[in-house]
């Protein structure tokens, strides 16, 4: 169920990216022009930036010191609908205490013969000197012409009953001489969730009791969370060709009380906070230009088969940013990695999926 809701997610929120300016429009109206526009695009291209800063704060009740984290990452990603195929390509460096480290990732998304999904992810780890490709398939789980139906027919007030409003500038924005509406929204903890149960609905399989609970320890620690997110709507093809998204105003006092509370009476004295400086994303995308893509030849020759953990391990790992450096740089506090994943996995969904959680609020 994971895997399809994975391959749901990230079909959907492809999908969702997929006349002069009129001061007439409304933020539903070209919210619903851009629905359409996007479900009748085939492929697309984009190019994503994602930047974190953040800071650990560890006291004994005399002294506090801070513990820096910084991570900034770039991917490439080529997606097709039909059939559906996606390559993604990019790298991430993060430093925490001193300590750096590199990771590059491709991923390669196609449907094979048998209408699975293949997917073919290559790590490679600057700090360990690791690399290679692992394989996994997936069911669909759903029916992409269905989707796309359903997609389109979405409407800004079924947006409005969950939970995502939109705001529309009175000005035109421009984006590198292309004339753009401006569609603002924000998103919060609450709606993600509403958001997640509607993905496994349209997958076609519904979320597991152990799954729930899963997500719902996973919405615990993201209690506070708001993105706000900025569109740039072509307004002669109604194509999203711009977004930005930032993490501005959110609330940590929830995951702060979780470490706390897990640090019981075995760190009496001893604090830990988490300030979040900066979490955005900035994403690009052109449409039109991806014809086929294609797994090379040596991963389907050298890929290691992965089970579903694993897989998915893969996936979450370079959505959020987790490494093994980050855990070793908050070892003056049992749970502070368990606070730095928290607090970049909103991103989520993402990225390869980072793009993901980007693109999931408009269909959604």
């Amino acid at each position: 169920m994971k895997k399809k809701l994975l391959v749901g997610l990230l079909s959907l929120g492809m999908i969702s990216l997929l006349s002069g300016f009129d001061s007439a429009q409304t933020a539903d109206s070209v919210l619903d022009s851009m629905q359409q526009a996007s479900a009748e695009a085939d492929n697309m291209s984009m190019e994503m930036a994602m930047n974190l800063d953040l800071g650990v704060d560890v006291g004994d009740g005399t002294t506090t010191s801070t513990i820096a984290v910084a991570m900034d990452g770039g991917f490439k990603v080529d997606y097709i609908l039909s059939p559906l195929s996606m390559m993604m390509d990019g790298s991430f460096s993060m430093s925490a205490m001193g300590q750096n480290q590199d990771m590059s990732m491709t991923m390669y998304m196609v449907t094979n013969e048998d209408g699975q999904v293949d997917s073919y992810v290559y790590t490679e780890d600057s700090t360990t000197g690791e690399s290679g490709w692992t394989h996994s398939s997936a069911d669909m789980g759903m029916d992409l012409d269905a989707l796309m139906e359903m997609q389109s027919s979405i409407t800004a007030a079924d947006y409005a009953e969950w939970g995502l409003t939109f705001e529309l500038a009175p000005e035109a924005a421009d984006v590198n001489g292309t004339e753009c509406y401006l569609l603002t929204t924000s998103i919060d903890s609450t709606t993600l969730s509403t958001m997640i149960d509607k993905v496994a609905e349209l997958s076609g399989e519904a979320i597991s009791d152990e799954d729930m609970a899963t997500i719902d320890q996973g919405l615990a620690f993201l209690d506070g969370l708001v993105m706000n997110i900025e569109y740039y709507v072509d307004t002669a093809t109604y194509l999203p060709i711009q977004m930005h998204m930032d993490f501005d105003g959110t609330d940590l006092s929830a995951i702060n009380s979780l470490i706390a509370a897990s640090m019981g009476d075995a760190a009496e004295g001893t604090t830990v906070a988490v300030n979040l400086n900066n979490l955005s994303i900035d994403a690009t995308m052109s449409y039109g230009d991806v014809a086929e893509i294609t797994v090379p030849q040596e991963a389907i020759d050298n890929a290691v088969e992965a089970d579903e953990t694993e897989s998915l391990a893969t996936y979450e790992d370079v959505i959020s940013g987790t490494t093994d450096e980050t855990a070793a740089a908050e070892t003056t506090a049992e749970t502070a990695a368990e606070t730095e994943t928290a607090a970049t996995e909103a991103a989520a969904t993402e990225t390869a999926a980072s793009e993901t959680t980007a693109t999931e609020v408009v269909v959604e």
